[in-house]
């Protein structure tokens, strides 16, 4: 009889053909030479094309940035709004008070846009809150002109902040962002209201025009030379035109020509330095947005003002 042979394993859905398995080789994973260098390329001109369009939509220069004509104008009409508040004969101070919170509405609105600073809702509700402290500080105590609840108020809104950080629920994302553009805001908020104690100076008045004509002849310098072209000549020309209108001014209201030009030099310089650092924000493509760059300009120059018309232009 033959030797039985041996068994072999059967496969265990009972079929009885053996089944051999062959490793497979996917096509997909294999990467000629050619083809990765040829995608290296696609992937670095893809890169550069898209670093071109960053640049076209978030200019980063002077010379990329187009001119914002409605910053300018809201300058000159903001700053005409002021020093008509200021000369105002019997309610100066309650109109100057009035202006200075519409200009703290607008900044309160359109700040965060501006910006760009996460948790909008709760920066909105802390710089108002803000603001209205400090208008309280200045409004509410019958020697507004001392200026002397002001730090306060200030560091009331401080608080608030960092409170606000505290209880976002958003996860607190970009936490030092939000709490920095928060605090320039308070920060020109503070700066604002000093304009409220020059109507019960003596000096108040001649200070008040002098920045107002230094700011309005700095602004239309700056978009000038901007819509020409001259960037070289930009801040030398807002400066220059600052002085000059702030001298101009001291010799018609037979104050101190010195002490006016200098205010108007000051002033230009601390409204085109706000104006400058807040240009390449890409927001500023909007109205409400441009709006809030020229009153905070304006805003920021009140201690300059009240300090030469305590100190400086004073009879």
């Amino acid at each position: 009889m033959p030797a039985p042979e041996p068994s072999t394993p059967r496969p265990a859905d009972g079929s009885d053909a053996q089944r051999v398995t062959e490793p497979r080789t996917d096509p997909l994973t294999v990467e000629p030479r050619g083809l990765r260098e040829h995608a290296g390329a696609v992937r670095h001109d893809l890169t550069q094309r898209a670093r071109r369009r960053l640049e076209i939509v978030r200019p980063t220069t002077v010379r990329q940035l187009p001119p914002r004509t409605p910053v300018t104008l809201t300058v000159v009409a903001f700053a005409t709004l002021l020093v008509v508040a200021v000369a105002a004969r019997g309610a100066a101070t309650a109109v100057t008070v009035a202006s200075v919170a519409l200009a703290s509405g607008v900044i309160a609105l359109g700040w965060t846009r501006l910006v760009g600073l996460p948790s909008r809702r709760g920066t909105l509700v802390t710089v108002s809150i803000s603001a209205a402290l400090l208008l309280a500080s200045v409004a509410l105590p019958d020697d507004g002109g001392s200026l002397r609840w002001v730090p306060a108020a200030l560091a009331v809104g401080v608080v608030v902040s960092f409170l606000h950080q505290l209880v976002r629920r958003d996860g607190r994302p970009r936490v030092v962002v939000s709490l920095s553009g928060t605090l320039l805001a308070l920060g020109i908020l503070a700066a604002g209201v000093t304009w409220v104690a020059l109507p019960s100076m003596q000096g108040g008045r001649d200070a008040a025009v002098a920045a107002w004509a230094a700011l309005a002849c700095a602004a239309g310098a700056e978009w000038l030379c901007h819509r020409a072209r001259w960037f070289t000549a930009l801040a030398p020309s807002a400066l220059l035109a600052g002085a000059v209108a702030g001298g101009v001014v001291g010799a018609l209201v037979d104050a101190s020509l010195p002490w006016c030009a200098l205010l108007g030099a000051a002033c230009a310089a601390a409204s085109l330095a706000l104006r400058v650092v807040l240009a390449p924000l890409p927001a500023l493509v909007s109205l409400r947005a441009q709006a809030v760059s020229g009153v905070a300009s304006v805003l920021v120059v009140g201690p300059l003002v009240e300090t030469a018309a305590r100190h400086l232009l004073a009879p």
